[in-house]
């Protein structure tokens, strides 16, 4: 189950336990969206997680309550791009 790690102010931290993204995800945007409502603006991060699915999804949740969302993701490189030699893209 993931767990808010820490917070102050306008900035969270989630630990998503290594567990599934999507659950960790609704934890983020749910933060942030009540952090945004206190203090006007949030950015919420969320590590050891997984898949969170489609982006949009998550950011629409802040759409529908009348404020602009933002959902990102990185990974490790794990497939080489055309003409390269190395793995670079995730």
């Amino acid at each position: 189950v993931p767990a808010v790690e820490s917070a102050g102010g306008c900035c969270a931290l989630v630990d998503g336990r290594n567990g599934l993204g999507a659950v960790a995800s609704a934890l983020a945007m749910e933060t942030a969206i009540r952090l945004a409502g206190e203090h006007g603006a949030s950015v919420v991060c969320v590590r050891r997680s997984n898949h969170f699915g489609a982006a949009g999804y998550w950011a629409n949740m802040a759409l529908e309550r009348g404020m602009i969302g933002m959902s990102l993701t990185n990974t490790s490189p794990a497939a080489v791009p055309t003409g390269g030699s190395t793995r670079a893209v995730g």
